[in-house]
Formats: structure tokens, sequence, C-alpha cells
């Protein structure tokens, strides 16, 4: 089966599609735990020119980018994790998602940090099953559970 998307850097021309999916993703995860997102609190989530070097896309050939990794560039260092870089967002457009997309966007990530040699570091929230399953399989493992005490 020939791949419908393709695995790129992302370039200016994509911002619009990855705020959009960076929309669709806080709404989903807001509903996992009962938050709901202002206008405001997703405008502030949105994708400036300045993170598109810490960026891959995934790009449908019919549908435009359907699907991005986001990861902070500069890698950090502490006695946790060692040299590591913090995947910050990983979103795929719904429709497409159980396409092998997501697996496709981390390989590559995880390409470019073992070439480097950097460790990765990624958060979820525990409601958040099946992207813990995703991590898993790809052969995370939790390391840290943070907890809230809300007023």
């Amino acid at each position: 089966m020939r791949k419908e998307f393709i695995i790129r850097w992302a370039n200016k021309k994509d911002i619009p599609a990855i705020n959009s999916l960076t929309k669709e993703m806080h709404k989903l995860l807001g509903k996992l735990v009962g938050l709901r997102f202002s206008d405001k609190d997703l405008r502030e989530e949105e994708v400036k020119i300045s993170e598109l070097k810490g960026i891959i896309v995934a790009e449908h050939k019919d549908d435009g980018v359907v699907g991005y990794i986001s990861f902070d560039p500069k890698p950090s260092s502490d006695e946790w994790y060692g040299k590591h870089i913090y995947l910050n967002e990983i979103a795929v457009k719904k429709g497409f998602r159980g396409k092998g997309i997501g697996k496709e966007l981390m390989n590559r990530f995880i390409s470019i940090c073992r070439r480097k040699k950097f460790n990765i570091k990624v958060d979820t929230l525990i409601k958040n099953k099946k992207t813990i399953e995703f991590y898993e399989k790809i052969g995370f493992k939790p390391l840290i559970i943070n907890f809230i005490l809300k007023k």
C-alpha cells in the first residue's frame, strides 16, 4: 500500500493547519478532565514563526497537514532525564488517527534524538489512556507522576 502522506519539517504556510490541530487537541484533552478552554486560552497556544524549527508535520497528499509533533529544539539536562529534548505536543487530525501518522512522526523525532544522543521527555494527562498506550508501545517508560491539589 502506498503512503498517502509525507513527514517533513514545518514551514510558515503550515501555521494555520498546525494551529487548527492544536485547538482540536486542546479541546479533546480539556474534555478528558472537565475543562473548557476559552478562545483566549486557545489563541495563547498558537504556534509562532519562531517555533517552526521544532515542528515536524505529516502532510497528506490531498488534505494538507494532518498531524504534527512539536518539541524544544534546544536540549536540557538534569539528573533524572540526562541530556534530553522535551516533546511538547503530538496531534493528528480526527479522521486520520489510527493510520500510522503519529507513529511516523514519532519515528522521525526519535531518529533525530538518537542521532544526537538525546533522551526524550514527554508527559500527558493520566486520563489520556490512548496516548499513554501509544507512548508505551513505542518504548517509553513512566518515570515521574505529578499530582495536583485543586483549590
